[in-house]
């Protein structure tokens, strides 16, 4: 694993974490990362997208996840 290649990372706090996560997702932002068409992932996503395309109104934006997120973590 990755982490095992940084060891500073083992003594961050949880929040520091979520925050060295966030930064780290940004990062690799531009990165295409695929899923197998056979994979169980693929079919989770699937399943949930027909769950979302039978109800929208039930699902949830990415803004608004994102929003609690960081609220959570600016309060800690």
């Amino acid at each position: 694993m990755i982490i095992e290649k940084i060891p500073d990372i083992q003594r961050l706090t949880p929040k520091e974490k979520a925050i060295l996560a966030k930064e780290l997702w940004a990062e690799a932002g531009d990165v295409d990362f695929r899923i197998s068409e056979d994979s169980e992932h693929a079919m989770l996503i699937e399943e949930r997208w027909q769950e979302f395309l039978s109800d929208p109104e039930s699902s949830v934006s990415w803004d608004s996840v994102k929003r609690k997120i960081d609220l959570r973590f600016r309060n800690d």
